[in-house]
């Protein structure tokens, strides 16, 4: 019998995790696993009802408002669950990945470990303690260096961990940063 497993994929904006996702559910197909994708219904980027990176490659997926919602939409076949932008869902998501692989259904779940002010993202920093693989991708810092952060192009007057839909960008809204430049962003290269 296989038993259910927690994989976790995090980091910064930028650092491929959407990407690392599809990568692994395509990998998944070629094992006759039974895939649901999730994604939480506040990122609208690139269309509703996918997952998709910064470099256009895209899968469906079921948009979801909260994190119970992804409990009451499993299908009974389903064998691997991936939820991308899990930061969106906040700390039930730790609850509902726990009964989904309670029914011995393995779970992905990608999102940002940190917000744009540098504090852990709950729930993946939970996530990643409890999970039998965690892949954590960096960006790069326009110095070249590994970015482990991310923030804002502009000053932003939103606490980081409230939920909206100003929260969500792109290379519009964010840029990666490694640690130096994101404590000193006005020091030059």
């Amino acid at each position: 019998m296989t038993r259910s497993f927690l994989h976790v994929i995090s980091g910064p904006m930028f650092a491929g995790k959407t990407d690392r996702l599809i990568t692994e559910l395509e990998t998944m197909a070629t094992q006759d696993a039974r895939t649901q994708v999730f994604t939480h219904a506040i990122d609208t980027r690139r269309g509703v009802a996918e997952i998709s990176t910064h470099d256009g490659l895209s899968q469906p997926a079921i948009p979801c408002e909260t994190a119970s919602e992804l409990l009451s939409l499993l299908d009974g076949d389903t064998t691997v669950v991936a939820i991308d932008e899990a930061q969106f869902f906040g700390s039930d998501l730790q609850y509902v990945v726990d009964q989904i692989l309670d029914r011995n259904i393995s779970v992905l779940v990608s999102g940002l470990s940190v917000t744009f002010d540098g504090r852990p993202f709950t729930p993946l920093p939970e996530l990643m303690a409890v999970a039998e693989r965690v892949t954590k991708l960096t960006a790069t810092c326009h110095c070249g260096s590994p970015a482990v952060f991310h923030r804002p192009v502009t000053v932003r007057d939103t606490d980081a961990l409230t939920i909206s839909d100003a929260q969500v960008g792109g290379a519009e809204t964010y840029e990666a940063c490694c640690r130096y430049h994101f404590t000193r962003p006005t020091q030059p290269i």
